[in-house]
């Protein structure tokens, strides 16, 4: 990684878990999704997923939805070819 870098992480829990985490500062983006149980395989690409959510969850999932888009985009190209 180059200077300045960082790493950009989602995570995705219950709707009865919030983003108050009591106290503790953390940079990390939370979606709040109305589900109970959280599959391992959710595919934050569905619309269904965005059923009944906040600004605040619909932005951070839409992130995951950019990154899967270009990933999709750009999958023929080759390692070779991506220049940074």
């Amino acid at each position: 990684m180059g200077r300045g870098a960082d790493i950009d992480t989602l995570c995705i829990g219950s709707s009865y878990v919030n983003r108050e985490f009591q106290g503790i500062s953390i940079d990390l983006l939370y979606a709040s999704v109305s589900l109970l149980v959280i599959p391992q395989d959710l595919d934050v690409s569905n619309s269904s997923v965005q059923c009944n959510v906040d600004e605040q969850t619909s932005r951070s999932l839409n992130g995951g939805r950019v990154a899967d888009q270009i990933l999709k985009l750009v999958q023929n190209l080759g390692v070779g070819s991506i220049q940074m």
